[in-house]
């Protein structure tokens, strides 16, 4: 599986809020694939922080989730999303209430994972 991620920041904009990641797990039952991309909201505080923090914790969610004893919880898969983007909106929303500095600020968030 070849991947890659790229932004532009657009004509608006002075500070581009993308990130994307992507990452590759090989298992005994095939390649999983997990990719994620969040836009931070502009004209916000720290929309970049917002969108680096969900992708870096959504994959990492998925990472640690999507196995069980070498086993793939495909049939879950709904509820480890659901999981997954409770657990990413509390980590951002705790950081938006620990300063000032990052009030208000947030994202959108897609992850796509790709298996068989």
């Amino acid at each position: 599986m070849i991947y890659n991620c790229a932004s532009h920041i657009g004509k608006v904009r002075k500070n581009n809020e993308d990130y994307c990641k992507g990452e590759i797990i090989d298992t005994d039952f095939g390649s999983i694939g997990i990719f994620a991309l969040a836009d931070g909201m502009g004209g916000h505080n720290k929309g970049e922080v917002a969108s680096k923090l969900a992708v870096e914790n959504i994959v990492e969610f998925f990472k640690e989730n999507l196995l069980q004893n070498s086993n793939i919880k495909i049939d879950y898969i709904d509820d480890i999303i659901k999981q997954a983007y409770h657990n990413v909106n509390h980590i951002i929303y705790e950081k938006s209430m620990s300063s000032l500095e990052f009030e208000g600020m947030g994202t959108t968030l897609v992850i796509a994972i790709i298996y068989k």
